[in-house]
């Protein structure tokens, strides 16, 4: 008797962890098949998105060729007496900077 009893609590539990064993499968296979499907689908969206960047690039780099052209044929145009006209004038005293030209010294708090 003690021994049928035995009997059906082995088997009771074998199919116990059997179920268990089975449900941990299918809910690993399942977690995987998601991370998966995630991460291409991740992928391909960030290689279309860098696809549409790169276009916006070379449309902006093609507007900014376009500037520049228009910004060096109006510069050959512009004459003395037109940039008179705009407001700049010749400076009193001619500034220019050189490398070593400006020193500093922290003794009484002046710059030389």
């Amino acid at each position: 008797m003690v021994s049928n009893i035995i009997h059906i609590h082995i088997k009771f539990f074998e199919r116990d962890l059997e179920k268990k064993m089975a449900r941990f499968f299918v809910f690993g296979i399942g977690s995987f098949l998601f991370l998966y499907v995630y991460f291409i689908g991740a992928s391909i969206f960030s290689s279309l998105a860098r696809e549409d960047m790169n276009s916006i690039i070379r449309t902006i780099g093609s507007n900014v060729g376009e500037l520049e052209s228009t910004y060096v044929a109006l510069s050959k145009e512009i004459t003395l007496s037109e940039a008179e006209l705009m407001g700049f004038v010749d400076p009193d005293t001619i500034l220019y900077a050189k490398r070593g030209s400006f020193a500093t010294s922290f003794w009484n708090n002046e710059a030389k």
